[in-house]
């Protein structure tokens, strides 16, 4: 968009540099490092690209979409994949409960290959944590069994149904 070469400024944005640098120059601080430190919650457009390419690059990002809501009073247990009885409308025991079920529910439903258990966790962490900005989801342990608190199955009960998506496209600013 902009290079510069042989110290001459060249590229597809050369003639918008001034009305960038002054629009830059006219910015307070605040609303400068808003822009530098939250870019993808200050430019739509630079969202959507970061959400598209999040989603079809990640089958775990996508499995949060699709699945998954956030709640901060809610706490999941991580679970196993456990086949379900013959009978039984799921998949895996409790996929509509437990994380890791509903993972590898979905993994198989699209054909992607789902990681481990252990894998799992790590990942999931990391993803919302790093990747998605979500600090508030955390990890605990109870009798040995992993739990995450901040997430929920969307399909665990009818009052989340209706919920936000993780990955919002739309946000107001003010």
């Amino acid at each position: 968009m902009i290079k510069l070469e042989n110290g001459e400024v060249n590229g597809l944005w050369k003639s918008y540099l001034p009305g960038l640098v002054n629009w830059v120059l006219e910015m307070d601080t605040k609303k400068m490092r808003e822009y530098l430190l939250d870019t993808y919650e200050k430019v739509d457009h630079l969202r959507t690209v970061r959400n598209s390419i999040l989603l079809t690059s990640n089958n775990l990002v996508e499995w949060l979409q699709s699945e998954v809501v956030q709640s901060n009073d809610a706490v999941s247990a991580v679970g196993k994949k456990i086949p379900a009885p013959k009978d039984s409308k799921e998949r895996y025991v409790n996929s509509n409960f437990h994380l890791y079920a509903s993972y590898c529910t979905y993994c198989e439903d699209t054909g992607s290959k789902p990681v481990g258990q252990k894998r799992f966790i790590s990942l999931l962490l990391d993803c919302c944590k790093n990747q998605l900005g979500m600090k508030e989801i955390s990890q605990f342990s109870k009798k040995g069994r992993p739990f995450i608190r901040g997430l929920v199955i969307r399909n665990s009960d009818e009052k989340f149904k209706s919920s936000d998506t993780i990955l919002p496209e739309r946000k107001s600013h003010q």
